[in-house]
């Protein structure tokens, strides 16, 4: 056995020793393993504390003395997993920390001349000195600024649009009196999800470090930093695909959606969910408040939904009542992804507990993406297989107010009583109505007693072997159960809908079999 890659992945030959003495021996007192692993009993001890803070050895007290026991070997995954968590918040450190080690070493390269300014009135002057020039301004703005230095922003980006000074900038998606300012001449501003409290201006030979949190402000004049800012600054300001992690973000990206969005166009969501199973509680929660504020904005949203969630709709129709339609996908896809179309906008979204949003500012790849969903939104029929598929069909009956029934005899209900016996009372407490024709052979079958239901008994007993049909809302089902699970046909055509529904009343009319 190669043992190289554990000495890889960070542990030492010592522990290696030791760690693989006690995956032999099982639980055991220092002796044996010192034996085993061939290590000094002066060192034995100090080596099973380091892999005990690794998470790799634990230990248990037998008639009073130690013995120490050997992790499972798939705890060397997580302890990987731990120390590329703990990399990428150490890579995220350096990054905010890398301006200022620019900044250092931009005050010690020959040629350069640097001021700190302090309080207001040294912002004042350093952002006159801007003014004092005609070339193009670039910002990498803030993430986060007190209210007050917004303010301040304000008015001086009103007197350089005055004087004509051309100025591009990225702002966080939250300072919305900074992101207004695209409505200036000579200005063009974006919104990103900056995570950085230091906004950095680069113009002409000069940078300003504007620390407004801690009333700072530095400006270094030196060619070389000057050319090294604008570049970063020209690849964020180019960069049309953001990823994102993190509720919060979530939030950002899709309320910076609707309030940006023309609110007659709207948007679309292909897939739309409420995450994955061990989050659906928060994401429902989410978006039930996001609805209410997309209601009040009056932002139009088109939503195809992922089948077997009617249920959850049910319970939350009223967020989807106003300035909303929605259907169901035509197949069923096996993953938490939503993805959020505008004009120009894409935003994919991974609803998992950390959820992930890759949001891509592309008008082309947004029509592509809108056109897909125009297509799905577009089909009349889709196929519905399992008994999850039929009881999302039977919420979608409860949600319509009444079904009439061509030959249902009640072979879901058999399947799924206990859910039965709940829809029942909410059948009841919403006022539901059922009409179903059926062979007298059913007589008697639960079917045939709900109060809200009235039956006939005019179709011949050969009935029972053929299909199912449903006929509500601007739909027709044809359910079959003559194979290992159910498969139904769903039709949403509301002309086909009402030759349906004239067959059934011409049924219906008719007394005798």
């Amino acid at each position: 056995m190669d043992l190289r890659l554990l000495e890889e992945i960070g542990l030492t030959k010592g522990e290696i020793a030791v760690y693989m003495a006690l995956l032999d021996v099982g639980s055991s007192t220092v002796g044996p393993i010192i034996d085993k692993a061939n290590v000094s009993s002066s060192k034995v001890y100090d080596i099973l504390e380091r892999l005990m803070d690794k998470g790799l050895v634990s230990f248990v007290i037998k008639s009073g003395t130690k013995n120490f026991e050997a992790a499972d070997p798939e705890r060397l995954l997580d302890y990987m997993k731990e120390k590329k968590r703990s990399l990428n918040e150490q890579e995220d450190k350096l990054t905010k920390f890398l301006p200022e080690l620019k900044l250092k070493q931009a005050m010690h390269e020959t040629e350069s001349e640097t001021t700190v300014f302090k309080g207001i009135k040294g912002a004042e002057t350093a952002f006159q000195d801007i003014l004092n020039q005609k070339e193009e301004v670039v910002v990498m703005g803030f993430s986060d600024v007190p209210e007050n230095f917004q303010d301040f922003l304000v008015r001086w980006h009103n007197k350089r649009a005055n004087k004509k000074i051309k100025c591009r900038a990225v702002f966080g998606t939250e300072l919305k009196k900074l992101l207004n300012l695209s409505k200036l001449p000579h200005t063009k501003v974006k919104a990103h999800p900056l995570d950085n409290p230091i906004a950095i201006l680069t113009y002409g030979e000069k940078t300003l470090f504007s620390l407004a949190n801690d009333n700072l402000w530095i400006q270094v004049k030196n060619k070389r930093l000057a050319r090294a800012n604008k570049a970063r600054f020209e690849e964020l300001w180019e960069q049309d695909t953001v990823v994102t992690k993190g509720f919060k973000a979530m939030k950002h990206a899709l309320y910076d959606m609707i309030n940006n969005v023309d609110p007659k166009k709207g948007y679309t969501a292909l897939n739309a969910c409420w995450g994955d199973a061990e989050s659906k509680e928060r994401y429902v929660d989410f978006f039930k408040e996001y609805h209410r504020d997309r209601k009040k904005k009056k932002v139009n949203a088109k939503l195809l939904f992922q089948p077997n969630v009617q249920e959850i709709l049910n319970k939350n129709l009223e967020n989807y009542n106003e300035f909303c339609q929605y259907k169901t996908m035509p197949y069923e896809p096996d993953s938490p992804v939503e993805i959020f179309t505008t004009e120009n906008k894409v935003i994919i979204m991974i609803q998992e507990s950390n959820p992930t949003i890759i949001t891509v500012n592309n008008k082309t790849l947004a029509k592509t993406f809108k056109t897909s969903f125009e297509s799905l939104w577009d089909q009349d029929a889709k196929i519905v297989k399992g008994l999850d598929g039929i009881q999302d069909i039977f919420e979608q009956i409860l949600a319509s107010g009444s079904c009439d029934f061509i030959s249902a005899e009640g072979y879901f209900m058999d399947m799924r009583p206990k859910y039965i016996d709940e829809w029942e009372k909410r059948a009841i407490k919403h006022g539901f109505k059922m009409r179903n024709i059926v062979n007298p052979e059913a007589k008697g079958h639960r079917i045939t007693k709900f109060p809200f239901a009235k039956t006939k008994y005019t179709i011949p007993k050969e009935f029972a072997k053929l299909s199912v049909i449903w006929i509500f809302a601007n739909k027709v089902v044809i359910a079959n159960y003559t194979e290992k699970e159910p498969i139904a046909f769903v039709i949403e055509n509301e002309s086909l809908q009402q030759m349906y529904k004239t067959q059934f009343e011409l049924l219906w009319k008719k007394d005798k079999l």
